[in-house]
């Protein structure tokens, strides 16, 4: 009696983590002139002044294979405000250019990334939310408020089980 439980127990557990957990990170892609612009931000929730980890990587569309590319720039601005900006980088087709950044405040901020090919222009851009605290994001909320459930739900089967069995 007591395994069965402690079977259903983890069963939901588990169902819990996957209905509220989502996955984590973010990752998205782009196409633009003939190239697929690949962005990846961990966590799923960013946090303002909390280094995260950043990836770029560019495809050419018709191969699916990622390319090098020289004079490779990102600009990540916040309104009006440009926080980061670096240029001359060089993606590689072994993997992506990967980066920790911490977003200076809460709000809503822009990456720009891309290259000059023959003169011109190809580049891509993406947004990202920044919270000020987790506590801020419901979502998040809810997750905790569950995993608490269940593990005082797994506490009191416990305690019932240890009664009933005396």
């Amino acid at each position: 009696m007591q395994k069965k439980i402690f079977f259903l127990f983890l069963v939901f557990l588990l169902f819990s983590l996957n209905v509220f957990g989502n996955g984590v990170g973010n990752f998205q892609e782009k196409e633009a002139d003939g190239y697929i612009f690949e962005f990846g931000i961990e966590p799923k929730y960013v946090i303002e002044k909390q280094k995260i980890p950043m990836s770029i990587s560019v495809h050419k569309k018709e191969t699916g294979k990622p390319t090098s590319v020289e004079n490779f720039w990102i600009r990540i601005s916040g309104g009006e405000e440009i926080v980061f900006s670096s240029t001359d980088l060089k993606t590689q087709e072994t993997g992506p250019i990967i980066f920790l950044f911490a977003f200076p405040k809460e709000g809503l901020y822009t990456i720009d990334f891309g290259f000059n090919e023959q003169g011109k222009q190809v580049s891509a851009q993406y947004e990202v939310g920044v919270l000020a605290s987790i506590a801020e994001d419901k979502n998040f909320l809810h997750f905790i408020v569950t995993i608490v459930a269940v593990f005082a739900l797994g506490i009191a089967i416990g305690f019932i089980t240890k009664k009933v069995r005396k």
